[in-house]
């Protein structure tokens, strides 16, 4: 069927109750409102375009056509229950959308990368033939209850501090993988906030589907966790063998902090960068300070914990020098130092920083 237009103007009210409309929604100005009622709803075969109100009141709006579709509403849109079932394209949030009750996906794909999608507390993300690449939040309250949010893959146990309020984001797609240098994890990845954090230590499980592996080696699969907004990840679960289930599953236990978290495999380790000099700082003053010790030190470190000390080790100090060369050369111009002169001298100006014994392995 073609595709047609419905231009709904200012002053209309619409009180809609089973209407498919076989044409693009747009709703034209500040007056123009769309209420359903009694069991009503919308069947959408192009886009939504909202410049006026639309009140589901409960009632479901479902996108079924050929080929992409778009939401489009400057002020973002709330549903309360939304359906896509789109054959040959994916529904494109072009702002930021809010789901109260529930949001189903039967066939194509709900893009968010470049806006933010909210499910109420309560809502529910239905990922049967299709699925949503970008981001999608949600929040809950926890208190000292576990946190169920396993509709974006994640559940929180129990415990003794009240975490208050957490939100939690999934990342999805490309655009949630983690990458450092030549490694990267899985094409999922989360954020996890708390009002309070889990002092007394909280288990975190993990679960995503086979087809965002990105490749990697579920034998050897690992969480990886970081609260430093990203620029240092340290392991957050031992290795384990993930392959035997879809959904996988991984817990990482005795979690006292959240932050960002991944799954990557032991052949791909994220970034883990040290404080070596102790100073409270990751900077390129670390580098340097381990660099004066190369002979007797660089040897003995088990910098990404997989208790071996080899060449992978010294790589991930080498991955450290090369990222926070930016940093240095900032350092050297607002200074006013030459560079060939920074060059010849290494060390930090200001107060001596202690540098670590060597650590045997």
């Amino acid at each position: 069927m073609k595709r047609g237009l419905c231009f709904l103007t200012p002053m209309a009210l619409l009180m809609l109750f089973l209407t498919p409309i076989w044409a693009t929604v747009t709703i034209r100005g500040e007056l123009t409102t769309i209420e359903l009622h009694n069991g009503g709803q919308i069947d959408v075969y192009g886009d939504w375009e909202n410049e006026g109100m639309f009140s589901p009141n409960g009632n479901r709006v479902t996108f079924t056509g050929n080929g992409d579709a778009q939401i489009i509403n400057t002020d973002g849109e709330t549903f309360d229950q939304l359906v896509v079932n789109i054959t040959g394209g994916d529904l494109i949030l072009t702002h930021n959308v809010t789901v109260n009750n529930v949001l189903q996906i039967d066939q194509g794909n709900v893009r968010a990368e470049t806006s933010t999608l909210s499910l109420s507390e309560g809502a529910q993300l239905v990922e049967n033939g299709g699925s949503l690449l970008g981001s999608v939040t949600t929040t809950q309250t926890v208190g000292t209850n576990a946190g169920d949010f396993t509709h974006l893959g994640v559940s929180i146990s129990s415990g003794a501090d009240d975490l208050g309020t957490v939100r939690v984001t999934r990342f999805n797609g490309p655009g949630g993988a983690i990458s450092s240098g030549d490694y990267t994890g899985i094409n999922r990845s989360w954020q996890i906030l708390s009002d309070n954090p889990p002092a007394a230590g909280r288990d975190v499980t993990f679960s995503w589907s086979s087809a965002v592996d990105n490749g990697k080696d579920m034998t050897q699969a690992q969480i990886w966790q970081s609260t430093t907004h990203g620029r240092l990840w340290d392991e957050a679960s031992t290795v384990t063998n993930v392959s035997g289930n879809d959904p996988r599953t991984l817990t990482a236990p005795n979690r006292t902090d959240f932050g960002l978290f991944t799954i990557s495999d032991a052949a791909n380790p994220l970034k883990v960068w040290h404080d070596f000099n102790q100073d409270g700082n990751i900077d390129v003053y670390d580098v340097q300070a381990i660099a004066q010790y190369l002979g007797t030190t660089l040897d003995r470190y088990d910098l990404n914990g997989d208790t071996v000390v080899n060449a992978v080790d010294v790589e991930l100090v080498l991955e450290q020098w090369r990222q926070l060369q930016p940093e240095r050369a900032r350092e050297r111009a607002l200074s006013g130092v030459p560079a060939q002169k920074a060059a010849s001298s290494p060390t930090r100006t200001g107060p001596k920083q202690a540098v670590p014994s060597p650590v045997q392995p």
